[in-house]
């Protein structure tokens, strides 16, 4: 190992152009999601035979968790995901393991529930995913599994999973 390579021996821009481009897909798969291209999300994030675990909600294929977000995500008029700490745990360039977390700002489309403009309910939720490269498509989605952090609530009443925001001794 020296200054440009890991301890895999990889070369170090080769990591970072990996890290870039697997942030970018975190970041890719929640502006689908705010800016109406749901139905744009398995095709775009996923692999082929990927696996989406919504909160236990278990889908597997493009068409099914396609079919999945497509008939949740219009209940609201508007969705505001903002992902962060996104923290890769391996990487060999082929395979990678990433957790990261979202907060989620929803905006019902049913005007019964809706409360004078402001936010109707935020969440907070941990993604675990295992990715794989293509040849063709660059980074996808294997296995997603979404879990709540903080369970949906208005700002302020929201209740807190503190196991699932840093797991193991020194955030590991």
């Amino acid at each position: 190992m020296n200054d440009r390579t890991s301890s895999s021996g990889r070369d170090m821009p080769w990591l970072l152009e990996d890290e870039w481009a697997i942030t970018r897909l975190m970041k890719h798969y929640c502006r689908l999601l705010d800016s109406g291209g749901v139905d744009r999300i398995a095709a775009e994030t996923f692999a082929a035979d990927g696996v989406a675990d919504y909160q236990g909600h278990v889908t597997t294929g493009r068409q099914e968790i396609n079919d999945y977000l497509v008939a949740n995500i219009p209940k609201f008029d508007t969705t505001a995901h903002l992902v962060a700490n996104v923290w890769i745990h391996w990487c060999d360039g082929e395979q990678a393991e990433v957790t990261s977390n979202t907060t989620v700002w929803h905006w019902w489309t049913d005007e019964e529930k809706k409360v004078d403009g402001l936010t109707n309910f935020v969440q907070i939720v941990k993604n675990d995913d295992r990715l794989v490269r293509t040849d063709e498509e660059g980074w996808r989605i294997v296995h997603r599994r979404v879990n709540g952090i903080a369970s949906p609530g208005s700002i302020g009443d929201a209740r807190i999973r503190r196991d699932l925001i840093v797991e193991g001794a020194g955030g590991q």
